[in-house]
């Protein structure tokens, strides 16, 4: 059932970026690395813990810890329209 909703909030995602991209043909990082993340949760949730591959694992946390600095990056730095405006 988890990973029906994942799946869901996946797709919703996705074409919450094309819907953006159409109007303003600009590319929203923050909605990518977004979806990117729900990504890579709904494959950790699949993993299997009794027969799983160590090293995917840790390249699986790797990855969303890359991801979420990304994010949290993108959040802290000043848009670049909130400048333009002052």
């Amino acid at each position: 059932m988890t990973l029906l909703f994942f799946n869901i909030l996946l797709a919703l995602e996705i074409l919450e970026t094309v819907k953006v991209f159409e109007k303003s043909h600009e590319v929203k990082i923050r909605i990518i690395l977004m979806i990117c993340m729900i990504a890579v949760s709904r494959k950790i949730l699949m993993l299997d813990i009794f027969e799983g591959n160590p090293m995917s694992e840790i390249v699986l946390a790797a990855l969303m810890v890359g991801l979420s600095g990304g994010y949290y990056l993108i959040n802290k730095k000043p848009s670049v329209r909130s400048e333009e405006q002052n």
